[in-house]
């Protein structure tokens, strides 16, 4: 993907909501959505998948921080099996 992203200042009440790109300036989080059927052998049988689970702050949230209601931050779930990634439809 390429393009332009959304950045902020970097601080200790927002560091959650975004990836430090460089010093002091913070990438907001924001997610794509893609499908895909992973072969999780195709390289080796070290590989790994780390599920990005994109959760919506409380509002106003702590500190005051997520006023306007549009916070979201990730929760990071590491899959260890197959098995772990099996979703009901």
């Amino acid at each position: 993907l390429t393009g332009i992203i959304h950045t902020d200042t970097k601080h200790a009440l927002n560091e959650k909501y975004g990836s430090e790109i460089q010093p002091g300036v913070l990438a907001v989080t924001h997610s794509h959505f893609f499908c895909a059927r992973l072969d999780m052998t195709v390289d080796g049988t070290k590989n790994r998948v780390t599920e990005l689970d994109y959760v919506a702050e409380e509002v106003p949230g702590p500190q005051n921080v997520n006023v306007n209601g549009n916070g979201v931050f990730v929760r990071k779930n590491e899959l260890k099996a197959e098995l772990q990634a099996a979703r009901k439809t």
